[in-house]
């Protein structure tokens, strides 16, 4: 293999091993709630699934406004300071102002909710759920932190343990207090606040090490500054969700929310996956555009169409067998979630955009662009919600979440554009997309609400590959000229 060939295998696995480390850590909690849905279903009605969501929104805001958006300049600055004494100063300066806001902002809800929550968040009631979602989001503070370290020094393995970890008592619990002690959303709830308790502690021993340092205010104020230009695209993309579904608890029901969050859960796939690798994807693309090779931004291009096309493909996927898992595995009372799974997927897609382009933002430090790229999105959904939630209720808010996402990736993409210029060839993102709308197409000529219309569905996803491969596009041949050359790779090694 040439040097470039052998770069780019090694970018590929680098991306891959995160990808899969970080993904795994998700995946298989969602994977275990996926197949636990048919139990809890059982016990939780729609209006029980509107409770969660709309307390799952509010915890957003709450957390948002607690750190102020601080963990996330962990993950750039970690690269100023590395390992040593520098870096236990930065850590124990951010550990002390979680704790602090998070505490003072804690006191602050638990006092001011109750005065405003009925015309803030109708159908939400202060307790015992808001109790809950404000004493959990405290306890995660210095969870956050310890993710975000664990990030930058791209500790995969480490992570996926920690989430696999936490997920499985929290479901343990779940099961315990919502099948066993009949405790409903509240039960739900409750497990995820005494699973963040104990993984409080365990943060604290992690970042043990790291504490010993001296609190400086000066590297909170850089901190600060770096995270307030993110700061009001996070507050907008927790308030967005938190209006989405207030809306429409107000227009339609707390039991439209729930189905809402039912379509949610199945399209969730998409949104681990993308999760995964914007971890994975973020050290490496700041560390290939801190190197300035123009081979580098080749590597990044490819990257971006290789990512684009299993992106399309999963997407695809989730939109065909989304829809028959409802119908086969839950309720009746939960079936008219099924239709909103194809848009919901469809909005999951324009989050791998804006991952692939949207990081030259953060790399470039230009984050007071963020806030200009949330607005659109934030408008694009709201304004869409406040049109259509009372008529169609979670279909139009399924619809004005997809818009949203849509408006957030476009707007990230022609404004990074401004910034670096990745020698894409925007002939071949086309290109995947179409393939994916032929099989998507095709597989709703099948029946949804059969098993046996669901595996044909799923055997209609084979289609995908071999579009591209006809169609000429080199993702499917550079994905098996990649296998071949790892396996030859290994025989050499053996």
């Amino acid at each position: 293999m040439s040097a470039d060939s052998l770069r780019g295998a090694g970018l590929v696995r680098r991306l891959g091993a995160g990808t899969f480390n970080y993904g795994l850590g998700q995946a298989l909690p969602q994977v275990v709630r996926f197949l636990l849905l048919p139990v809890f279903t059982l016990f939780l009605t729609p209006t029980d699934y509107g409770i969660l969501d709309l307390a799952a929104a509010l915890s957003g805001v709450l957390v948002l406004t607690m750190r102020l958006g601080v963990p996330g300049s962990v993950t750039r600055f970690y690269f100023d300071y590395r390992e040593g004494a520098d870096l236990r100063d930065y850590v124990t300066t951010v550990a002390w102002f979680l704790i602090g806001g998070s505490l003072a902002v804690g006191a602050l809800c638990l006092v001011a909710l109750p005065a405003v929550l009925a015309w803030t968040v109708p159908g939400l009631p202060y307790a015992p759920y808001v109790v809950l979602v404000v004493i959990g989001a405290v306890l995660s503070a210095n969870y956050d932190l310890q993710l975000r370290l664990v990030q930058a020094r791209e500790q995969a393995r480490f992570a996926a343990r920690l989430n696999i970890g936490r997920a499985a008592i929290a479901i343990t619990l779940a099961l315990v207090f919502v099948a066993a002690l009949r405790w409903g959303a509240a039960g739900m709830l409750l497990s995820e606040v005494v699973a963040s308790g104990l993984f409080l502690v365990q943060a604290i021993v992690y970042l043990r090490p790291d504490l010993r340092g001296t609190f400086r205010w000066g590297m909170l104020r850089s901190s600060l500054v770096y995270a307030i230009g993110i700061l009001p695209s996070h507050l907008l993309g927790s308030l967005v969700p938190l209006a989405t579904r207030s809306l429409l608890s107000g227009a339609d029901s707390l039991a439209a929310v729930g189905l809402f969050g039912i379509g949610l859960r199945f399209a969730r796939p998409l949104d681990v996956v993308n999760t995964a690798f914007n971890r994975a994807y973020t050290p490496v693309y700041f560390s290939l555009r801190a190197s300035g090779k123009p081979s580098d931004l080749d590597r990044l291009a490819a990257a971006a169409r290789n990512v684009w096309g299993g992106a399309v493909g999963l997407t695809a996927g989730i939109a065909l067998l989304g829809p028959p898992a409802i119908l086969l595995l839950t309720p009746e009372r939960f079936h008219a979630a099924a239709p909103l799974v194809p848009v919901l997927a469809l909005g999951m897609l324009a989050q791998t955009v804006y991952t692939l382009f949207g990081s030259e933002i953060f790399y470039g430090k230009k984050t007071y662009l963020v806030p200009v790229v949330s607005l659109c999105g934030a408008a694009a959904t709201v304004g869409i919600t406040i049109l259509t939630a009372r008529r169609f209720g979670a279909t139009g808010v399924a619809w004005a979440t997809t818009a949203g996402l849509i408006a957030t990736a476009l707007a990230a993409g022609l404004l990074s554009r401004r910034l670096v210029r990745l020698p894409v060839r925007p002939a071949s993102f086309l290109r995947i997309a179409a393939a994916g709308a032929a099989v998507y197409a095709l597989g709703r000529l099948l029946p949804a609400d059969t098993w046996t219309g669901a595996g044909a569905r799923l055997g209609c996803l084979a289609v995908f590959p071999a579009l591209l491969w006809l169609s000429g596009d080199p993702t499917v041949r550079e994905a098996a000229a990649f296998l071949r050359n790892s396996r030859r790779e290994e025989e050499e090694d053996e």
